[in-house]
């Protein structure tokens, strides 16, 4: 799949919505490709803002270093997973819904994560001017036409951090 002329088409997609006399900012949009298992250790735990502790046998809450703004973890949100499904868990089921059989080497990406944010002052100001669910909306819109419905599994915005992102 070549997704450069898609990304590029998408973050003009996902542009469009506003007009120049509101923003004239640019959108960050990064890809990494972790490896198995990652769902499960350091990447969901920033995510989620939780963990497994393996003394207590059950997932106990995590603040990353990232976050300078605990007092606005609160409005943290997961947009699109299943209420008490995790991560991990709508991955591999997906690839199963996907009909993918065959094994999955330890060392292959499962999954593709995304970042999608801009400048501080410009989320701030999306933020502050009541935009930010539409933002969110044109991120995961974005998302979905560009890899397909079916393959976006997940989207946590994140307001407890230096700039807000998905």
């Amino acid at each position: 799949l070549n997704i450069g002329n898609k990304l590029s088409r998408g973050v003009r997609q996902q542009a469009a919505y506003q007009t120049k006399e509101q923003y004239m900012a640019y959108c960050v949009f990064t890809c990494k490709k972790p490896k198995t298992g990652a769902a499960d250790g350091g990447l969901s735990a920033h995510i989620d803002r939780e963990k497994w502790d393996a003394k207590e046998h059950k997932m106990v809450p995590f603040v990353p270093d990232s976050v300078i703004h605990p007092e606005l973890s609160h409005l943290n949100k997961e947009y699109l997973l299943p209420p008490g499904m995790g991560r991990t868990e709508a991955i591999n089921e997906r690839i199963k819904e996907a009909g993918i059989t065959r094994k999955i080497r330890d060392d292959q990406a499962k999954f593709l994560a995304f970042l999608c944010t801009s400048d501080r002052e410009t989320m701030l100001k999306i933020y502050n001017d009541g935009r930010w669910q539409a933002w969110v909306d044109a991120n995961i819109s974005f998302m979905q036409k560009t890899f397909g419905k079916e393959n976006v599994v997940g989207c946590a915005g994140h307001m407890d951090e230096v700039t807000f992102h998905l």
